[in-house]
């Protein structure tokens, strides 16, 4: 059966539309962050970024910058099937010897949540005061993950592939030219200042 004219339009349409959707994701990710380590393990298929575990690496990306207050946002699919002993994690840190960590890390394990306190008593500034980076990783954590490191990891089942897309930064950008005290000026002047803040929405692959 023939196609008509308005049909092929509309085919053609969608057809541009869609692509132009898969290349303002990449497009976004390469606006906000790039891979930081195993970049054979990471690749953009459609709208979706995946990172790969297998018994030769994980892998991870970063932010291009750093930021003190604001928020970022993800959407994430987990590692489908038997994934015991990996660890995807979605977090912030600071640099140096001294820093702080905001984590977000898919352990599926019989503890809900985990807080760890802040260190400020100990010389550790607070990240109102140290810009972050964001970042996430795939890893391989059966060493301590799994009920003490007692699952070791079935490899039979890689590669275990973490998903992402819906990639967002809406904070106070600090160049690494500017000091400390003039960047927490800076954004605590901004409107709405708030604290970094993470956004995570997350699913469960199945096969």
């Amino acid at each position: 059966m023939a196609i008509s004219s308005s049909s092929s339009k509309l085919v053609f349409l969608l057809w541009v539309l869609g692509f132009m959707s898969v290349m303002s994701s990449a497009a976004k990710f390469d606006e906000l962050f790039e891979p930081s380590w195993a970049l054979d393990h990471v690749s953009f298929e459609g709208e979706e970024l995946k990172l790969k575990l297998d018994n030769f690496s994980g892998a991870g990306f970063g932010s291009k910058s750093k930021y003190l207050f604001g928020k970022t946002t993800v959407q994430i699919k987990l590692v489908e099937g038997d994934s015991a002993g990996t660890v995807t994690a979605f977090y912030m840190s600071s640099d140096g010897p001294k820093h702080n960590e905001f984590d977000f890390e898919f352990l599926v394990d019989e503890t809900p949540i985990r807080v760890f306190t802040n260190k400020e008593k100990k010389g550790v500034p607070f990240p109102k005061d140290q810009p972050m980076g964001i970042y996430s990783s795939i890893w391989n954590a059966d060493d301590w993950a799994t009920q003490g490191g007692r699952v070791k990891t079935d490899w039979s089942h890689a590669p275990f592939v973490a998903s992402y897309k819906g990639f967002d930064i809406n904070g106070c950008e600090c160049p690494i030219s500017t000091n400390a005290v003039d960047n927490t000026k800076k954004c605590s002047a901004s409107e709405g200042s708030l604290l970094l803040l993470l956004s995570v929405s997350t699913g469960v692959g199945r096969k």
